[in-house]
């Protein structure tokens, strides 16, 4: 597949927009009718609902763009050279098997496993956030803009940490003790609340348990929303501490101090 021009992202785009929103509508009309609940590990599920949004979206996806792969958590990946499609059919299925209020419908077109296309859509709040590659990002027509805060002190923060029950966690409860200490606010919501690093919600979003390379799930997890900040200007970045890759997504004026902030609670290695 030849190389996909920012004119053409903005049209697959808008073809994509209404695809998600009526997936996300379909998630919400059956959030109390869940047929089944699989249970993939002692915490982690998946239902009937994930399923077939899942196809759902992978068919009409096929139809918008023929020729490029995909990249999904439920059924089985058909990567491409190329374009893949990453798909998270509910990105928080632990809370909407458990009648939480806090999940979304996502996808992303990768190139090279980094997005250029993504689409973010709460079903509940009908917000619908969505960005192309150098085309801005933008909370249902609302273009959207960075923060302004510039010191730890003045921010709230939200970090996911994952396990936090291994001897070799410790150091991730040391990060957490830190920015409870420095930072305006913490909020632990499992990520839920990075994405809304875009609304002013959050200024620092901290993401301490993903693996170098992104594991399958990572990327279903991860990319949509990471494009999202970026086009937002909050730019990702990684650090590597051991066998972690470390998410830190701030504003441009805030990065340096908060990476500085993170090495010093790192302990040696």
């Amino acid at each position: 597949m030849t190389d996909i021009n920012q004119e053409e992202l903005e049209r697959i785009s808008k073809y994509c927009i209404p695809a998600v929103q009526n997936a996300g509508d379909y998630i919400l009309g059956n959030w109390t009718n869940t047929k089944s609940l699989t249970y993939k590990d002692m915490r982690d599920v998946v239902t009937n609902v994930d399923v077939e949004v899942e196809n759902m979206l992978r068919e009409r996806l096929t139809a918008i763009l023929p020729d490029a792969g995909f990249i999904v958590e439920e059924g089985d990946s058909a990567v491409s050279e190329g374009y893949n499609w990453a798909i998270d059919p509910i990105d928080g299925t632990k809370n909407y098997a458990t009648g939480a209020p806090l999940f979304y419908t996502q996808i992303a077109l990768l190139k090279q496993y980094s997005p250029v296309l993504s689409i973010v859509y709460n079903p509940l709040s009908k917000q619908m956030f969505r960005a192309i590659k150098g085309g801005g990002a933008y909370l249902n027509d609302l273009r959207l803009k960075p923060n302004n805060h510039t010191t730890i002190a003045s921010s709230i923060v939200d970090i996911d940490t994952g396990s936090l029950n291994k001897p070799e966690d410790a150091w991730k409860l040391e990060l957490i003790n830190k920015f409870a200490t420095h930072a305006y606010r913490l909020r632990i919501t499992a990520g839920f609340f990075g994405l809304y690093i875009s609304t002013g919600a959050v200024d620092i979003f901290i993401k301490a348990n993903l693996h170098s390379p992104l594991t399958i799930k990572e990327i279903v997890d991860t990319t949509p929303h990471m494009l999202i900040m970026e086009e937002s200007g909050h730019t990702p970045h990684f650090l590597t501490y051991k066998d972690a890759s470390i998410l830190i997504c701030t504003s441009d004026s805030l990065f340096e101090e908060v990476q500085k902030s993170i090495h010093r609670f790192l302990p040696a290695h």
